[in-house]
């Protein structure tokens, strides 16, 4: 059940008394963005037609192609994800906090304008410095096996590894004909040809490989 108003307040107003006080400049968010971005520079092939994220902040909107450059825009593109946060929230992410603990303040809005959703724009917003290029390099380095997995009699044939993060799915329970990565949670329904049910444009690629009587109790 998807937290109301009141609790999301209470939450708030509980884990994160006195962070609000938190402050950074426009200056700092850009250093911050350029610094992150330099890291994954190495994966331009793998993020080529990756749509831009844009932080709007400080009065301007920030927008940063992975992998290429982070400039300042006066027009939103057609296709981007953008971002709006208050300060505190920006100068926690520019000071080092872990990708969990800003999720879990509930203070960024996210709107995302003609795509679908994207891994790597995802890592990039909730690593941090130190892990940003491992967790692409995890990412875009998924090995290619593939697994059989059975209940009911259906025989399904699936990718071994997550294509979000690479979880490996081998020793993952199928129940009810769904199959629930266990790194990040992401829900795949064998029925729909593994397509993710909790995360856009995800899928292991599942097929029916055979069908096996079950003898009756």
């Amino acid at each position: 059940m998807l937290p109301d108003e009141k609790t999301i307040a209470e939450y708030r107003a509980r884990c994160f008394t006195g962070r609000p006080g938190l402050r950074c400049t426009l200056e700092e968010l850009v250093a911050h963005l350029e610094e992150k971005n330099r890291r994954i520079a190495g994966f331009r092939a793998n993020l080529a037609g990756e749509a831009p994220i844009v932080f709007s902040a400080f009065g301007a909107n920030i927008a940063v192609t992975l992998g290429e450059r982070v400039e300042k825009i006066d027009a939103l593109p057609e296709r981007y994800l953008l971002l709006d946060a208050p300060e505190w929230w920006l100068a926690a992410m520019v000071g080092g906090w872990s990708g969990q603990d800003l999720c879990l303040t509930m203070a960024p809005r996210l709107a995302r304008v003609g795509h679908d959703y994207s891994t790597a724009q995802n890592i990039f917003l909730f690593s941090n410095l130190g892990d940003v290029a491992t967790n692409f390099r995890q990412t875009f380095t998924i090995r290619q096996e593939r697994i059989r997995k059975e209940e009911g009699g259906v025989v399904y044939e699936i990718d071994r590894y997550c294509p979000h993060q690479g979880g490996d799915l081998l020793h993952c329970e199928l129940k009810r004909g769904r199959i629930r990565c266990a790194r990040h949670s992401i829900v795949f329904d064998l029925a729909q040809g593994g397509a993710a049910v909790n995360a856009e444009g995800l899928s292991i690629n599942a097929v029916v490989v055979e069908k096996v009587a079950v003898p009756a109790e």
